[in-house]
């Protein structure tokens, strides 16, 4: 999982380089990179989010943004379970249709699958 994301990071993730100077005490500059990195989502399933979250939290400590994972904000995408909970409703209705039944009655087969 890491070699996937360290890979979407540095093809998608977009980024605004720049580079500053900062005087030392002794009176030298030193350049830093000061690149700042756009979040983009990585959506999947649970599983997988949980994994870029957890390979995320492995490479908190690291040194640069890049190595960080910065920019990859993962967001669970289950779109199925919003499929098949769709299917339930339609279905619902469809029985009510086929029974001649309201939904809100007592012992009929769409009150008991709503409840």
């Amino acid at each position: 999982m890491a070699n996937i994301l360290g890979e979407f990071h540095s093809h998608y993730v977009p980024t605004k380089p720049s580079e500053r100077s900062i005087v030392l005490p002794d009176g030298s500059t030193k350049s830093v990179d000061t690149t700042q990195f756009f979040s983009i989502l990585f959506g999947g399933d649970q599983l997988t989010v949980a994994r870029a979250r957890g390979t995320a939290a492995l490479r908190a400590s690291h040194d640069g943004l890049v190595d960080r994972l910065e920019g990859i904000m993962p967001v669970v995408e289950d779109w199925h379970a919003r499929l098949t909970l769709m299917k339930v409703y339609l279905m619902v209705f469809i029985i009510s249709i086929i029974c001649n039944t309201s939904l809100g009655d007592m012992g009929s087969a769409p009150f008991q699958v709503i409840d």
